[in-house]
């Protein structure tokens, strides 16, 4: 049975350019990791991969955030590669913000992007 009842345990896209001043070539891939370690990789080989990667990030958030948020809600932490979210705030390397001081959270295309709120001096 797929861990905890998940088919996919979460997506990651990639761009890579590489070139030599003059000209240059880029390579999109598709990763989907699946319970047990497994995973799927597409690359630019298959015509329909932007497509398909829009539609696979588009179901995977929307199965994806009501889970995180019950997780959370219950008071686990949740990892993302270097930033960790938990009740008491939001976590990047060895600094930490509170909820508090955060204005609002955004994802813009393959980043978080935090907002802090900005404490006006009496």
């Amino acid at each position: 049975m797929p861990e905890q009842g998940r088919v996919v345990v979460s997506v990651d896209r990639a761009r890579t350019t590489v070139g030599d001043g003059l000209t240059s070539a880029s390579l999109s891939t598709l990763t989907v990791y699946v319970p047990g370690g497994g995973s799927l990789v597409l690359t630019d080989a298959y015509a329909g991969l932007t497509g398909f990667a829009e539609a696979v990030d588009a179901d995977f958030s929307r199965v994806r955030l009501p889970l995180d948020a019950a997780r959370l809600e219950a008071g686990e932490r949740l990892d993302f590669l270097l930033v960790r979210i938990d009740l008491a705030g939001i976590e990047h390397l060895d600094e930490r913000l509170e909820w508090r001081a955060v204005e609002r959270v955004e994802p813009v295309r393959d980043n978080l992007i935090i907002r802090q709120v900005s404490f006006g001096k009496p």
